[in-house]
């Protein structure tokens, strides 16, 4: 439904390891609220110009992912949810956040411009996610360039959302029913 002055515009922050199954929830989440998806990986190749399912070699993606072309893309995607937030309209940012000094960034930001967010960690297990990884090299719709190969060094790098109040995140399972996993989010959006 879309919002109004009883539910105001807000952010819905979707985000989770490598194929954890956040970009599947978030597309979900925003078809069930009637908001729009702003994903990481879209900006990012966007912004860098590269085709959306192309995948380069291991020089293309160092470029692609410097912490300089990182810092722009998360900088571009809370652009666009104040953006949208400042048309009256929600939005859904799907990206990892792995990081707290990203998820910090957003918090300072939206607090400054009164944008209201809640935070849904998308998890699997590293079985699962593994297994997705493998299942990229065979999709051509895929858009994320994360695969197996980058498993490990992206796991270590990730830092669960503990910082953020309980009040204002949820621990979503992307295992069971797509159905039953965006019913665990929009509960604790109700709660929130």
């Amino acid at each position: 439904r879309p919002p109004t002055a009883a539910r105001p515009p807000f952010a819905l922050v979707v985000m989770g390891r490598i194929g954890s199954g956040k970009s599947t929830l978030a597309r979900a989440l925003a078809a069930r609220l009637g908001a729009e998806v702003v994903s990481s990986d879209v900006l990012r190749k966007a912004m860098a110009g590269v085709p959306l399912r192309e995948r380069g070699g291991a020089a293309a993606r160092r470029r692609l992912y410097s912490a300089a072309m990182t810092r722009r893309v998360y900088d571009a995607l809370l652009d666009a949810a104040e953006a949208r937030w400042r048309a009256g309209r929600w939005v859904v940012l799907d990206a990892t956040f792995a990081r707290r000094a990203r998820r910090r960034a957003l918090a300072r930001r939206f607090a400054r411009q009164g944008l209201a967010w809640f935070l849904v960690e998308a998890h699997a297990g590293d079985a699962t996610v593994r297994r997705r990884l493998r299942a990229r090299d065979h999709r051509a719709d895929e858009i994320s360039d994360a695969r197996l190969e980058d498993f490990a060094a992206l796991t270590r790098l990730y830092e669960p959302p503990d910082e953020v109040p309980r009040a204002s995140r949820v621990r979503v399972s992307t295992t069971v029913p797509l159905a039953k996993a965006v019913a665990r989010a929009l509960q604790g959006l109700a709660r929130w």
